[in-house]
């Protein structure tokens, strides 16, 4: 499901997104998401005008596309540990969140897996049951 086009990130977005994370560099100097956002709100109209949760969500999307679109964004981390966002200055770093991520890729994938099987499962199932009413 693709998401309304109002939600993506606009380049002033993604400016002032990479200018605040470039404080934070390395893990040691990570940052946490609520404080990124409550930074990245006073900074931007777009993001006052907005519900917390939505201007949370436009961080995390501008993120995301920003490290899509490859250069300095692309060394944005997060490693789940609770420390926060943080422009990777190691190799170690991005091995560790690259190892975080084909982790989830896995899980994803194996939910996927499971779920179509029991859907066929149980949709032939219900066919027989269908066939002998």
């Amino acid at each position: 499901m693709s998401r309304p086009s109002n939600t993506r990130a606009d380049s002033s977005l993604t400016a002032a997104l990479l200018r605040v994370l470039r404080g934070h560099r390395g893990q040691r100097q990570a940052i946490r998401r609520g404080e990124l956002v409550q930074i990245m709100r006073a900074e931007l109209p777009q993001l006052r005008d907005v519900s917390p949760k939505t201007a949370d969500r436009r961080v995390r999307d501008a993120i995301a596309e920003a490290a899509a679109r490859g250069g300095e964004a692309a060394l944005v981390c997060n490693l789940g540990n609770g420390l926060g966002y943080f422009i990777a200055q190691e190799e170690s770093e991005v091995e560790a969140y690259n190892r975080q991520e084909d982790s989830r890729i896995l899980s994803l994938l194996r939910r996927r897996r499971a779920q179509k099987r029991a859907a066929r499962a149980e949709l032939a199932f219900r066919r027989q049951l269908e066939f002998w009413r």
